[in-house]
């Protein structure tokens, strides 16, 4: 059996909000989440799934000051890289 996190574990682990793991996985920015689920399901996070969301986090600090928006602007930052570079998945 593999070793998971709740979301709230890896909100504390990774100094990430509950909003902007959700939003990251609903935008499939964390391949191996679900992007679309129901009220209530609760993800279960492997050690793979936290090493995404500290490199998610960097990219949000790195785009914070740059955009003026607070981590808010990483969407957008990430659809160019995307567009630019093909980088995500």
């Amino acid at each position: 059996m593999t070793d998971t996190m709740s979301t709230s574990e890896v909100s504390l682990a990774t100094h990430a909000t509950l909003r902007q793991l959700d939003t990251w996985c609903t935008a499939g920015y964390v391949p191996g989440q679900p992007t679309k689920i129901g009220s209530g399901y609760r993800r279960r996070w492997t050690a793979d799934d936290v090493d995404e969301v500290h490199r998610l986090m960097k990219v949000a600090w790195c785009v914070a000051p740059l955009t003026g928006q607070g981590s808010g602007g990483l969407g957008e930052t990430m659809r160019r890289i995307e567009d630019t570079y093909g980088l995500l998945p």
